[in-house]
């Protein structure tokens, strides 16, 4: 099963809102996973820095199938006014090609990204990100939080690509208790209910109080 699915924000009508498009040919299971999923959490999305913002989510979905959302922060307003409107494209995809439309993505970003990027991932961070990643034995919060300063969206890139490497890289694949989709956002405001491998905004993570979370330089 293959899609694609676009989710955004609709003021025509007697009840604007959020909208799903294309979802005809998902069953019920894989279109609430979507809806639940496919947008980045947290709160401030009107922050006018925002405007133009990205953010890829990677989740898996019922039926061994996983979903790659590509979402937007737009300058769009609300019926009252209030911005941070985001509009998200979802392809749905089968859970084994996942990690080949993650690798591919990465192939798209220019090499002074990933330059950027390899300098940040240094040996001690690498080691103290798979210490985030192992299984607790008391409690399972092996979940991964990156944290940087936000300045633009091009900046921002440098992040994105660490997140995206972090899901595809055999030293995390390999960890007892990761599954084969590895859920990724490389933007939200808040990790609670997120991906098992999150990035954010240095002030957000401050804002709440997130003292294990990764600061990337």
């Amino acid at each position: 099963m293959t899609a694609h699915l676009v989710i955004d924000y609709v003021l025509d009508g007697s009840r604007p809102g959020y909208t799903l498009h294309h979802a005809d040919d998902l069953d019920q299971a894989a279109v609430k996973a979507v809806w639940r999923a496919a947008m980045p959490r947290g709160h401030g999305w009107s922050d006018p820095r925002l405007i133009g913002a990205t953010s890829i989510k990677s989740f898996a979905l019922p039926g061994d199938h996983a979903a790659i959302s590509h979402v937007l922060v737009t300058d769009q307003v609300d019926e009252h006014g209030r911005a941070g409107i985001r509009r998200a494209e979802i392809d749905v995809i089968p859970g084994a090609a996942a990690q080949d439309v993650l690798k591919h993505l990465m192939g798209c970003y220019p090499a002074s990204v990933r330059t950027a990027a390899n300098h940040k991932l240094n040996f001690g961070r690498w080691l103290t990100i798979l210490n985030r990643a192992l299984p607790r034995l008391l409690e399972r919060n092996d979940q991964i939080v990156l944290t940087h300063p936000y300045t633009t969206a091009v900046e921002w890139q440098v992040i994105e690509y660490i997140v995206l490497y972090l899901a595809t890289t055999w030293s995390v694949r390999a960890l007892r208790g990761w599954p084969r989709v590895i859920s990724l956002t490389t933007l939200a405001l808040d990790v609670h209910e997120e991906a098992r491998i999150v990035a954010m905004p240095l002030e957000a993570a401050r804002r709440l109080g997130l003292h294990s979370a990764v600061q990337l330089p």
